[in-house]
């Protein structure tokens, strides 16, 4: 489990909002993903992939863009067809709002219970039912659970707030670990709570204020929950017009932008204030290359990427939020060295540097860079 991905999600559990941003091709949305895992598993796993079908629901991603309105967010009206083959409109809820109407404080006791092998109790881990039996392993004991009783267990309103409860529950009188790992179950259910988190890519790409509206308040962390419902546009259109919305405490919100955007200047202030914003500089995100699976090409492209982005830094008019990061050198899977420069780097390359003094020598000492595969490189000084 990676320490970085902890740190964030901290973060973003007390933050309830934050910001990743950086240079472009940093793997702002890859850490955004394993974020929303490590949040939705409750620190079982970063990787997406491992959640259940159910944690796949807790998470959604939109990518925000300059024709993005608050229909497409919140709601608004939606041309629809007529039973008659007239054309009329139709209220519909948008991505985020539909994202938010799912949100439940915790699992049902089916949900939890199927889930159960995602989870990891008092240093206690189950495996995937096979029938209606999972294994409890512990460091202590080991036992094997049934999952109607422990549908039953949890359901029931009693307090089994240990194993002799437990025992007492099923009306039985012979110890066994089992009773400890039930009871160990029933309270870790008690203190369950779903989380959600709804990433918005390129957040700054869209008009924000165009797009949340009266969602300025409620998204604030200080209003989550019912005191910052709000009525939103549309509400005299709802079945009920008195119907208030609302982001739930167990809502967290990733975005990410680039901070060589130029739709970045526009970003409204107000909206600053309720993220937390956290830089990722180019070798933030290492692990990223591990899908490179030739252990050599993963080494060169390395050291290929530090050499280029230390060339980078140096050119005056260019500073650390133009160095590439590392979902650029992802492309070696399928690429060699050269054509990644050729179709890649070197086009990018050139429209950071447009307008520079003598861009063919800063272009050849950044080629030269690349081309060291990490070796000391002399400073990329601008001619004159």
């Amino acid at each position: 489990m990676c320490d970085r991905v902890k740190r964030y999600a901290d973060i973003l559990l007390d933050a309830k909002n934050i910001i990743l941003h950086g240079a472009p091709g940093t793997g702002k949305s890859y850490l955004a993903r394993q974020i929303a895992a490590y949040i939705i598993s409750d620190g079982k796993t970063q990787r997406e992939e491992e959640l259940s079908e159910r944690q796949c629901r807790q998470m959604e991603f939109v990518q925000f863009h300059p024709s993005y309105d608050y229909t497409d967010f919140v709601e608004g009206l939606r041309p629809k067809v007529n039973a008659d083959g007239s054309m009329g409109f139709e209220l519909r809820d948008g991505i985020f709002k539909r994202f938010v109407s799912k949100v439940k404080k915790r699992p049902t006791p089916e949900e939890f219970v199927d889930d159960i092998q995602y989870r990891e109790v008092e240093g206690v881990n189950f495996d995937a039912w096979c029938g209606n039996q999972i294994q409890a392993q512990g460091n202590m004991a080991t036992s094997t659970l049934n999952r109607l009783q422990l549908l039953n267990l949890l359901e029931n309103g009693r307090d089994i707030t240990d194993y002799t409860a437990c025992m007492r529950f099923f009306g039985v009188r012979q110890c066994g670990p089992e009773y400890t790992h039930y009871s160990d179950l029933w309270r870790a259910y008690q203190e369950c709570e779903n989380r959600y988190v709804f990433i918005i890519d390129e957040i700054n790409r869209g008009e924000i204020s165009k797009i949340l509206g009266e969602l300025f308040f409620s998204i604030d962390p200080g209003y989550r929950g019912r005191r910052g419902e709000i009525a939103t546009q549309y509400a005299s259109l709802h079945k009920d017009p008195e119907e208030k919305f609302y982001i739930p405490e167990n809502v967290y919100i990733i975005g990410t932008m680039n901070d060589i955007d130029r739709s970045v200047d526009n970003f409204d202030f107000a909206m600053r204030r309720r993220f937390r914003f956290l830089k990722l500089r180019a070798n933030d995100c290492p692990d990223m290359l591990n899908e490179i699976r030739d252990e050599s090409k993963r080494e060169e492209a390395i050291r290929r990427m530090e050499s280029l982005n230390h060339a980078i830094a140096e050119v005056e008019e260019l500073n650390e939020n133009y160095q590439i990061g590392a979902s650029y050198f992802l492309k070696l899977q399928t690429l060699d060295f050269e054509q990644l420069w050729d179709d890649y780097l070197e086009p990018l390359l050139e429209e950071y540097i447009r307008g520079v003094a003598d861009e063919a020598t800063v272009m050849k000492q950044l080629r030269q860079a690349y081309e060291s595969k990490g070796g000391t490189n002399e400073s990329v000084q601008n001619p004159g």
